[in-house]
């Protein structure tokens, strides 16, 4: 009987190893595909070039951002600005009611951005030295209730 349980743990551990990469490809796009998003890209750039970094921003993405959010195609964005911490010290985040709406966002901002820059990312890439990119299902948020009475 022990001998059955030892075939049957081998049989699962060679059907997940089999199995592993396929859900892993699949997990992306899956996961969370109808939960609110939270979508994070951090950069390492060097100081003297955060202030090109921002007014590039403020030129070329900030309009296309202000209407995806006043077209609610996004819920919200925003930039970060490194104050105390780790080396990653310029973001931006992105709030979406899903990943799917978040890519299609996204998408569409590249889009009209290549329209005044056609060189777009690749021409602000120089401003820094590391890029990475996360996304977060929203498990819990609590909105404030206001200002206190």
């Amino acid at each position: 009987m022990d001998r059955d349980y030892g075939v049957l743990s081998a049989m699962a551990a060679a059907l997940l190893l089999l199995t592993a990469p396929a859900l892993a490809q699949q997990q992306p796009a899956q996961l969370g595909s109808q939960q609110p998003v939270h979508v994070l890209s951090l950069w390492r750039c060097p100081a003297e070039n955060v202030p090109k970094l921002t007014e590039y921003n403020n030129a070329n993405l900030v309009p296309v951002l202000d209407r995806l959010v006043r077209d609610g195609k996004l819920d919200s964005y925003g930039f970060l600005r490194h104050l105390w911490g780790d080396e990653w010290n310029v973001g931006t985040f992105y709030h979406a009611r899903n990943t799917a709406a978040f890519f299609a966002a996204y998408d569409e901002l590249v889009l009209q951005v290549r329209q005044k820059d056609p060189n777009y990312p690749q021409s602000v890439q120089p401003l820094c030295t590391e890029h990475k990119d996360s996304i977060y299902l929203l498990a819990r948020v609590v909105p404030s209730p206001g200002p206190a009475r």
